[in-house]
């Protein structure tokens, strides 16, 4: 089957904020300044051995998703509930239904604010 020019670059789009996501929360679990595990935590997965720093690991690299981050926040700055559907959708962990509501817009203008948020994400991705 062949695809068209606009399903490859909707589906690379979701790819890469599918990308953005897991960096995202791997940023958002570290964070918080705290070591993921206690002392006691580290000794029982290391069989009993201390590593020799206790310092928190430093984040996780990854340019790609560094990129869609600074690309959502510039489109946060235009329009705020662009971004958000866009945060929303790649790392909430209720359904656009449940987010919609709990936002109190209606479910069409979330997933048109999705779309829209995608597109131009998109035009941006390609101006690169």
């Amino acid at each position: 089957m062949k695809q068209t020019v606009t399903e490859i670059i909707d589906y690379y789009v979701h790819e890469r904020l599918q990308q953005w996501a897991r960096w995202h929360t791997k940023c958002m679990q570290n964070g918080l300044g705290y070591p993921p595990l206690s002392v006691e935590g580290r000794l029982q997965r290391d069989g009993g051995v201390l590593p020799k720093s206790t310092a928190p690991l430093p984040l996780p690299s990854n340019p790609d998703a560094e990129e869609m981050d600074m690309l959502i926040n510039e489109l946060g700055r235009y329009d705020k509930a662009l971004a958000e559907a866009i945060r929303v959708k790649y790392t909430a962990q209720n359904t656009l239904y449940q987010e919609a509501k709990l936002r109190k817009i209606p479910l069409p203008t979330f997933k048109n604010n999705l779309r829209l948020a995608k597109t131009w994400l998109a035009g941006r991705l390609r101006a690169l």
